[in-house]
């Protein structure tokens, strides 16, 4: 199943490919970021990246705040 992040505005593949990402919205902050379909997101502020745990991670944070990502 997909599964969005409404904060970034990345949609995940979900399944079997959860830390792949499946679309990037134009104008976010991912896009102006740098990420892409297909990027796979491997962590979040040295974090191990899951998406039960990315929602906590940036929950505290502000708009406008910047964060490390690893991807590959």
């Amino acid at each position: 199943s997909l599964q969005e992040s409404p904060s970034i505005r990345v949609l995940f593949c979900g399944g079997v490919y959860p830390h792949k990402i499946k679309h990037v919205w134009m104008g976010s902050p991912a896009e102006k970021a740098g990420l892409s379909a297909f990027d796979t997101l491997v962590a979040i502020e040295s974090i191990p990246f899951n998406v039960k745990n990315m929602a906590s991670i940036l929950s505290r944070k502000k708009p406008g705040d910047k964060i490390s990502i690893h991807v590959f």
